[in-house]
C-alpha cells in the first residue's frame, strides 16, 4: 500500500521485491517483511513536498493558509484589497527554490560559458566601476554591508527596491537560523540568507566582483520564475490553453490580470475566474492610478490580434519595468509640487506649512508630523544652519526616500522613488575616481559645483587629508547641504530601517529579529494605502450591490506550481497523463500481489495469527499521527 501511494519511482521498489518474494517457492517470509518495512520507510515521502499547504475559509471570505512553517492569512477576488497586508500571500518563497536558483547559476559560472555565465560577466561589468569605490577586507573582497549597497544601487536603476537588503532585513540572522527542515522563507529575509550561503561558501572571505554578479543575476532569475508562475496561474484561472495563441481581447485580460496580481496582491490560489473578473472590473470603475495601468496594457497590446504564452509573459516582463517608471513619474510630480511653494528652500517645507496633496490620483504628505519624525524626515532648523529659526521643517529628499513612499509588489521587489543624488551624482564620482576615495577637483566635476560651492568643498576636503571618502558621512552632509532638493540628510536614527545615503547602505549589521519586523511593517502600511486608494470603503461589505465581491467557494481549490519547471508548457498535459498512468499500473500491481498475500498468510503464517487482537496493528498509525508525521 505504500508502495502504491508514494508519489516517486522509488514507490515501484518496495512491490517489486514484494513481487519477488511471492514467486519464490515456498514464498521467502523474510522478504516480504522487508518489502513491506521498505515501503512503510518510503510512506512519509509525500512530507516532504514544498508546496503541500492547508487552506480554511469562512463564509466572509477570510482565509487562513497553513504551509508547513507558517500561517497567512489572506481574502479572494476584491476583499483582498482590504487585507493590512494585501502582498502577506506573495511575500512568502520555497526554500529549494531559491537554493536551486544560487546553486545552478554558481554551476553556470563555474563551467564559464552559456547565458546565465554570459549574464553574469555583463553584470560584473556594470558593477565594476561601484566595486572599485570600495574598501576592501583583508582578502581584498566585500563583506555583506557593501554587497547589499552594490545589490541596492544595480536594480535602484529600474526603480526596483530588492525586499530585505536594509541593514535591518539581516537582523533576524542572530536569533532565528533557517534549519533544513524549513520549508518556506519570507522574501524579506531571502538577501540575508543568500549572504549567509555565499558567506560559508567563501569561508568568511567574502565575495568578488564575480560573485557579486552572480548574486544579481539570482535575483534576476528568481523575479523571472516567479513571474512564469503567475503567467500560468492566469492561464488557468481564466482557462485559457497555453499551447495556442489568445485573441487581444483574452490578451487584455491575462495581462490586467497579471497587474492585479503584481500591483495589488490578488491571490490566485484561492480566486475563482469569477471573481478575477469583479476585482478587475470594480478597479476599473474605481480606481484611478489602476486606470493609468489599464491603458498602459493597451498601448503593449498593438500591432498584433493573436498572443501566444510565451509573448504574453514577454509583455508582462515589460510592465513590470514600466511600473517602476509610472511609479517615479508619481514621485516626480509630488517634487515638482512641493517645490513650488513660497516657503520652500533647499530642499526644506516649514513643517507648519506641509499639507496633503496629490499627484497622479495618488495622496502624499498624508503622514502625521510624529510619522514624519519617526521616519527620519523632519529636521530641526537650528541643526542645518537655517534663518528659519528653532522650528522644524520637512526635508523634501528624506520623505521621497522613505520606504512608506514604496510601492510592494508580488515580486521580491517593491518600486520606490528614484535617488538622483546616486544617479545623478554619485555614479559619475565613482566613475571618476575609480577608488574608494575622491579629490576635490573630481567631486565638483561630478556635481558641476558651482564657485561657492568649490570653496566649501576645499575646506572640506582639507579637513580630511585632501581626499574625501566617497561613501563616508562627510560628503553624505556636504550633498545635503549643497543639493537638499536632491540629496537626503543621513539620520542615524532610521539608518537600520530605512538607509538614504551610502555610509547608512555601509553601516554595521544589527542583531535584533524585531527590526525585521518593523521593516515588513512598514512596507505593508504603504501598500495598503494604495490598494484602498479613492475607493471610499474600510471594506468589500459596503461595495455598491453591482461590484460586490463573489465568495470563494470552499469545495473547489485551484493549485500552483512553486517553479515554472514543475509545468512544462509544451508537455503539462501528457506528464500529467503520464503520472497518472503510472499511479494506475502501480495499483493494479498492487490489486494482484494483495489477492496473492492472502495465499500466503493462509500458507506461511498459519491461521494463529487470526486470533490476534487488531489493536496492535495500529500502533504505527497511532505513533504516525501522534508525531503529526503523517499530516502532511
Amino acid at each position: 500500500l505504500a508502495g502504491v501511494f508514494t508519489p516517486s519511482p522509488l514507490g515501484w521498489f518496495p512491490l517489486f521485491i514484494f513481487a519477488v518474494a511471492r514467486m519464490m517457492s515456498p514464498p521467502h517470509l523474510l522478504v516480504l517483511v522487508l518489502a513491506c518495512l521498505l515501503g512503510l520507510a518510503l510512506l512519509p515521502l509525500p512530507c516532504q513536498s514544498d508546496e503541500m499547504a492547508f487552506v480554511d475559509v469562512t463564509a466572509t471570505d477570510a482565509m487562513t493558509v497553513r504551509f508547513l512553517d507558517v500561517r497567512v492569512k489572506s481574502k479572494a477576488g476584491i476583499a483582498g484589497l482590504f487585507e493590512s497586508d494585501p502582498m502577506i500571500t506573495h511575500d512568502w518563497t520555497s526554500k529549494s527554490q531559491v537554493n536551486q536558483t544560487l546553486e545552478a547559476v554558481l554551476r553556470s559560472v563555474k563551467l564559464g560559458h552559456g547565458p546565465v555565465a554570459e549574464r553574469v560577466t555583463e553584470v560584473a561589468r556594470q558593477l565594476a566601476p561601484l566595486y572599485a569605490t570600495f574598501k576592501k577586507n583583508g582578502y581584498d573582497r566585500l563583506d555583506a554591508p557593501a554587497v547589499r549597497y552594490s545589490l541596492h544601487r544595480f536594480f535602484a536603476q529600474r526603480g526596483w527596491h530588492i525586499k530585505g537588503l536594509e541593514p535591518a532585513g539581516s537582523a533576524w540572522t542572530a536569533s532565528l537560523p533557517v534549519t533544513s527542515d524549513v520549508r518556506q522563507l519570507t522574501k524579506y529575509i531571502v538577501p540575508g540568507w543568500l549572504l549567509q550561503q555565499l558567506h560559508d561558501r567563501s569561508e568568511g572571505k567574502g565575495l568578488d566582483l564575480e560573485t557579486l554578479g552572480a548574486l544579481v543575476v539570482v535575483f534576476e532569475r528568481l523575479i523571472r520564475a516567479e513571474l512564469d508562475d503567475y503567467m500560468y496561474s492566469i492561464f488557468m484561472t481564466l482557462e485559457l490553453p497555453l499551447n495556442a495563441a489568445v485573441p487581444r481581447s483574452k490578451a487584455q485580460e491575462v495581462l490586467g490580470s497579471f497587474l492585479a496580481v503584481f500591483a495589488f496582491g490578488s491571490d490566485l490560489e484561492v480566486s475563482t475566474k469569477k471573481a478575477l473578473e469583479k476585482l478587475l472590473a470594480f478597479l476599473d470603475a474605481r480606481h484611478h492610478p489602476w486606470q493609468q495601468l489599464r491603458a498602459r496594457v493597451k498601448d503593449t497590446l498593438q500591432g498584433s490580434e493573436t498572443y501566444t504564452f510565451a509573448t504574453l509573459v514577454a509583455k508582462a516582463e515589460g510592465l513590470m519595468e514600466m511600473y517602476g517608471e509610472l511609479h517615479g513619474q508619481a514621485c516626480q510630480k509630488a517634487e515638482e509640487m512641493v517645490s513650488a511653494e513660497p516657503s520652500f528652500s533647499n530642499g526644506r517645507l516649514p513643517l507648519d506649512q506641509v499639507k496633503p496633496i496629490r499627484a497622479h490620483h495618488r495622496a502624499f504628505l498624508t503622514e502625521a508630523p510624529e510619522h514624519l519624525r519617526q521616519q527620519g524626515a523632519v529636521a530641526s532648523d537650528s541643526d542645518s544652519g537655517s534663518s528659519g529659526g528653532g522650528g522644524e521643517s520637512l526635508m523634501l529628499a528624506n520623505y521621497l526616500q522613505s520606504r512608506e513612499m514604496c510601492l510592494s509588489t508580488a515580486s521580491y521587489f517593491a518600486v520606490c522613488c528614484p535617488n538622483k543624488c546616486e544617479s545623478s551624482y554619485l555614479s559619475k564620482l565613482e566613475l571618476l575616481a575609480q577608488a574608494p576615495s575622491a579629490t576635490a577637483s573630481q567631486v565638483a566635476e561630478a556635481f558641476k559645483a558651482t564657485a561657492a560651492q568649490g570653496e566649501s568643498l576645499a575646506e572640506l576636503v582639507a579637513s580630511t587629508n585632501g581626499k574625501l571618502d566617497i561613501h563616508g558621512l562627510p560628503l553624505a552632509r556636504w550633498q545635503h547641504q549643497q543639493y537638499g532638493s536632491t540629496c537626503a540628510q543621513p539620520v542615524e536614527a532610521s539608518q537600520d530601517l530605512n538607509p538614504r545615503t551610502a555610509n547608512e547602505w555601509l553601516s554595521s549589521e544589527v542583531d535584533d529579529v524585531h527590526e525585521t519586523e518593523e521593516l515588513m511593517s512598514e512596507m505593508s502600511v504603504a501598500i495598503a494605502k494604495f490598494t484602498t486608494l479613492d475607493l471610499g470603503v474600510t471594506g468589500w461589505e459596503e461595495l455598491p450591490e453591482d461590484v460586490e465581491p463573489v465568495s470563494f467557494p470552499v469545495e473547489k481549490v485551484i493549485e500552483s506550481p512553486t517553479s515554472v519547471e514543475d509545468f512544462p508548457v509544451s508537455s503539462s498535459s501528457l506528464a500529467a497523463f503520464g503520472q497518472a498512468v503510472g499511479q494506475l499500473s502501480k495499483m493494479g500491481l498492487f490489486l494482484v500481489l494483495l489477492g496473492s498475500m492472502a495465499g500466503v498468510l493462509r500458507t506461511v503464517v498459519r491461521p494463529a495469527i487470526a486470533g490476534r487482537s487488531d489493536s496492535k496493528n495500529s500502533i504505527g498509525k497511532a505513533n504516525c499521527w501522534k508525531s503529526g508525521d503523517c499530516i502532511a
